[in-house]
Parts: C-alpha cells; structure tokens; sequence
C-alpha cells in the first residue's frame, strides 16, 4: 500500500485541547469518512456543505464514500505543542486528507498549512486553509518537495543512483530544483566519491577472483 506523509501546522487558537481530543476520537470508528462526519462534523450537515473540497450533492458509491474526506484511514504518529502553534504529523493510505484538513480549519475557525508526501506516485504539496478558506496551494513533485520545503538536500543522492553522472543535473532541473553552485560542488564530489568507492569495490573484486 502506497503511504502518504502528512504534517499540518495550526495557528493562533485556544484550542489545540479540543483539536488534539479530535484526533484521538478517530481510532474509535472503524471508517474514517465515518469519524468525519459523525465525530467531527457532529452530523451537521450545515457545516458540511460548505466544504469545497467535497460535492454532497454528488452520488457516491462505496468506494467514493472510503475516500470521500481524501482517503480511508490515518495513523497519528506524533506532536509538537509551541505558543503559538500546533503541529501535528500523520500517514493516511494514498492520498492527503485535504476534505478533513478543511473541515478542522472550518469547524474551529483557525489558519492550518497542510504538507504532504507521496513517493511512489511522486506527489506532494503545500496548502493552506484560513477558517476553511482555501488561501494557498502548490503541488510539486517528491523530490522537489523533499529538496525545498523539507531543506533535504541530501534526498538529492538518490538521483544519482536512478540517473548517469553524466544527466544528473538535467534531470535534476527538470524536476524544477535550481540548485547553486555551492550545491552542485557538494552533488559532484559525492558522485567522485561513489565512483571511487566502485572502482575499489571492482578492483577488490577482480584482485579475489584472479587469487581463486
């Protein structure tokens, strides 16, 4: 199953409390449109239908109903409670839980920028909501993700083993990263680095099988 990585942050409110004891209330349902609805939503379906994320109006099948919130489950996996902000991160099953992300910001009337992750069908992306506005969105690639809104530039390595030495840095540029020229010294002395290890691991290789 492909997983999606989640963070959303939440601004200036007085009740990190209750939106925490939201999140708790999700292991007590067996479907998370379930819990959205009924847990968070408490049936209301005024406050419902002013999600623009979701068509009510629409005839859903069953399937549509699993990921009527963006997708069927999510596994809390930690957080971090500052003055002013609370953080929370996430996995759910394919997709980020955009509906939901908005149906919070609209039911506790806060700011929360939502990221998220997916590696295998190389998504991601950051949006915003403002008491369930939708203010800001991007949607990029994993890499790129990873590279400017996660300061990794070490996930840049990757690419080395997927693209020749020689392409790196097209490809590279084609996935929208403009690297500098610091960077791009650091990227060239790994790969120098790795193809001496090769050539090592080949000579090491070469000297065992002519010794047997």
């Amino acid at each position: 199953m492909s997983i999606c990585e989640n963070k959303i942050n939440i601004y200036l409110t007085k009740k990190f409390d209750d939106i925490l004891e939201e999140f708790k209330k999700i292991s007590e349902f067996d479907m998370f449109t379930d819990y959205c609805i009924t847990g968070l939503a408490e049936n209301d379906m005024n406050l419902l239908k002013e999600l623009k994320e979701i068509d009510f109006m629409k005839e859903t099948t069953k399937q549509d109903y699993l990921y009527l919130f963006g997708t069927k489950w999510v596994d809390f996996e930690g957080v971090e409670e500052r003055e002013h902000m609370l953080t929370i991160q996430f996995e759910s099953a394919y997709s980020p839980p955009i509906p939901f992300v908005e149906l919070l910001s609209l039911k506790y009337g806060c700011s929360i920028d939502l990221s998220y992750s997916e590696p295998m069908s190389d998504k991601a992306g950051l949006i915003v909501f403002v008491s369930g506005y939708k203010s800001f969105e991007r949607e990029m690639n994993y890499y790129q993700y990873r590279y400017s809104v996660e300061n990794d530039f070490e996930c840049l390595k990757d690419l080395l083993v997927i693209y020749p030495k020689e392409s790196v840095f097209e490809e590279i540029s084609n996935l929208d990263i403009s690297l500098t020229a610091e960077e791009k010294a650091k990227l060239l002395e790994f790969v120098t680095e790795e193809n001496d290890l090769k050539k090592i691991d080949s000579f090491e290789s070469t000297n065992l099988k002519s010794k047997l």
